[in-house]
């Protein structure tokens, strides 16, 4: 359990009051983040009231608290209770991992997840205190001190954490890392992590032609075989890999997810996307971009050979074949679906990886292989002049273009914000790759629910000729959310529940479809190609 109390500094006129004023009291909010409800979490709200006693609030049905509007001198004190059932950091599933963690012996949380937002609250004053909880040390907020006069936008950025966690500090690319790690076993050790993290550091830097632009916090927590990532929030970096894989094990998958967060310090915080748009447009770009600097940050630092760096691409090429709407999904698609399915989530990663490589050889083949990427990575996340942090299409395409010399707005359209295939087998005959296109069996469930695959959902369509269409299911059927399938995977079968009739009625099908899949081979020439974006 977590007890936090806030005191916001509001006086007379301030927008809280305003905004307490129309709601007829202080409406406190936890909004969704990464596609998550954290309002469940919230156990309990009270507003202090000037007798020095706490007024309970009333929770609504939307999730929000109201209290009353009491401002003691121009004040306004509010206490809540935050709860976890999570038995672990990575808890149930994708959406349980992003809920605090509050066990008994240590705490985590990113501030998105347990600071409630008055309505009206902008950048106002305020001061944070937690309570002890039991823990062995009390909870601290990462990037700040609790109990000092802050600011409420920086709030929801900061992590908090709590109990045992060990410190450390190394320098790399001129600044200091800081380490806050969770003790526990490891198939590496605490000095390895650091070390790898301070060398792909010291890579980035010099790639970006500059030092860090931030003085980053890494914070180590366990993840599972099936749970690993890393989140970056302001100056911190949460990483949590799979304990079991030593760092170059596996393709060196905690190395790359060190590599991809990492770089998000440059794409992410130091430039990040326009936000007059919906949170998917630019996914592509500040995910998938991302993920092509990871993994030829480790191919250019020898932690894998060009051999690995081609079965990623394929690998890359075969989930791009698979996802349904590959071809369909425009950014402004994605920027109003990115959270309603797993296929639109996964999208931007996939082609962004897989642009950023083709993109790599199109500035290589523009300039005579005088430039490669980079030179477009340190132009286009370069804060401008007008828009500050924030880059948007014209910015990317104008940096791109300073690069290469020539006009690539037919090129942007197409594969940057359109959905046109990505001409890979184009650069394979243009480059003298050696490449296959071959029929196979890609992973495809056969159907489309709106607003996505989830519970309450109902089917919109379902292709024709597919074994979900062999197997009963039909347009207008209702999900009950009760489902098993693997994505990417066409050799485990799909189980999904609809209700018929008032009845659940389990389906089961094989979600296979044939596809057109194009292939590297793993040959002198294609190592030849790929050893160039190194260069």
């Amino acid at each position: 359990m977590l007890r936090a109390e806030a005191v916001f500094l509001a006086p007379r006129g301030a927008p809280i009051r305003e905004a307490a004023g129309a709601a007829g009291g202080v409406v406190l909010r936890l909004p969704p983040w990464a596609g998550v409800d954290f309002s469940v979490g919230v156990d309990s709200v009270a507003v202090l009231t000037p007798d020095g006693s706490w007024e309970a609030g009333t929770r609504r049905q939307d999730g929000s608290w109201v209290v009353a509007p009491v401002f003691a001198r121009g004040r306004l004190a509010v206490r809540w209770i935050v709860r976890s059932g999570k038995a672990n950091f990575v808890g149930r599933g994708r959406a349980d991992l992003f809920r605090p963690t509050l066990l008994d012996d240590h705490a985590l949380a990113w501030g998105h997840t347990w600071v409630l937002r008055p309505d009206g609250v902008g950048n106002d004053p305020v001061v944070v205190s937690l309570g002890a909880g039991g823990w062995s040390e009390p909870p601290r907020l990462v990037g700040a001190e609790s109990g000092v006069v802050g600011r409420f936008r920086a709030l929801p950025r900061l992590v908090l954490l709590a109990g045992a966690w060990d410190t450390a500090t190394v320098r790399s690319a001129g600044q200091p890392l800081h380490f806050i790690l969770r003790p526990g076993t490891r198939a590496f050790t605490d000095e390895a992590f650091m070390g790898a993290v301070a060398g792909v550091a010291e890579s980035q830097a010099g790639a970006m032609a500059g030092l860090l632009p931030v003085s980053p916090t890494f914070v180590l927590e366990d993840g599972s075989a099936n749970a690993h990532g890393g989140t970056v929030e302001g100056t911190v970096m949460v990483l949590y890999p799979d304990p079991d894989l030593g760092l170059e094990e596996g393709g060196a998958v905690t190395l790359r997810l060190v590599a991809h967060e990492l770089f998000h310090f440059w794409n992410g915080t130091h430039a990040r996307p326009d936000t007059t748009v919906g949170e998917g447009w630019y996914k592509w770009f500040q995910e998938g971009m991302t993920e092509y600097v990871a993994r030829r940050t480790l191919l250019r630092e020898g932690f894998v050979d060009a051999g690995v760096f081609i079965a990623e691409l394929n690998d890359a090429l075969l989930e791009y074949a698979s996802n349904p709407v590959a071809h369909t999904a425009t950014a402004s698609v994605l920027a109003e679906r990115y959270w309603d399915a797993e296929e639109y989530r996964q999208l931007p990663y996939v082609k962004g990886f897989l642009l950023g490589f083709l993109t790599d050889l199109r500035i290589r083949e523009a300039t005579d292989g005088r430039a490669g990427i980079d030179a477009w990575l340190r132009r286009a996340l370069r804060p401008d002049q007008a828009r500050g942090p924030l880059y948007d299409d014209a910015m990317l395409l104008r940096a791109l273009e300073a690069v290469t010399g020539r006009d690539e707005r037919a090129w942007y359209d197409a594969y940057a914000t359109g959905a046109e295939p990505l001409p890979f087998e184009a650069t394979c005959s243009a480059l003298r790759m050696d490449c296959t296109d071959t029929e196979g069996v890609v992973f495809d469930l056969g159907f489309t629910a709106e607003p996505g695959i989830t519970e309450d959902a109902v089917v919109s369509a379902v292709r024709s000729g597919s074994p979900a269409e062999a197997a009963g299911l039909e347009v207008g059927d209702r999900l009950t959310g009760g489902a098993s399938f693997f994505p990417g995977d066409p050799t485990q079968d799909a189980i999904v529940e609809v209700y018929r009739g008032g009845t659940v009625v389990p389906l089961t099908w094989r979600p296979v479809r044939t596809a057109r899949i194009l292939r590297l081979e793993d040959t002198a020439r294609t190592r030849a190609v790929v050893e160039t974006i190194i260069r």
